[in-house]
């Protein structure tokens, strides 16, 4: 996410009941995904060892 997105979405807080939970969300689905990419990176650095 770019520092743009992250300063728009935080004028969201506060206006939107649920935006905390789902800015929560957001940020867990994103880590997984940076943590999939990662291991993908990892597999494919060994598979090209091979």
């Amino acid at each position: 996410m770019c520092m743009y997105q992250a300063t728009r979405l935080r004028e969201y807080q506060g206006v939107d009941p649920h935006f905390d939970d789902i800015a929560r969300q957001y940020h867990d689905v994103v880590k997984k995904l940076e943590n999939m990419q990662w291991t993908i990176n990892q597999v494919e650095d060994d598979l090209k060892r091979m």
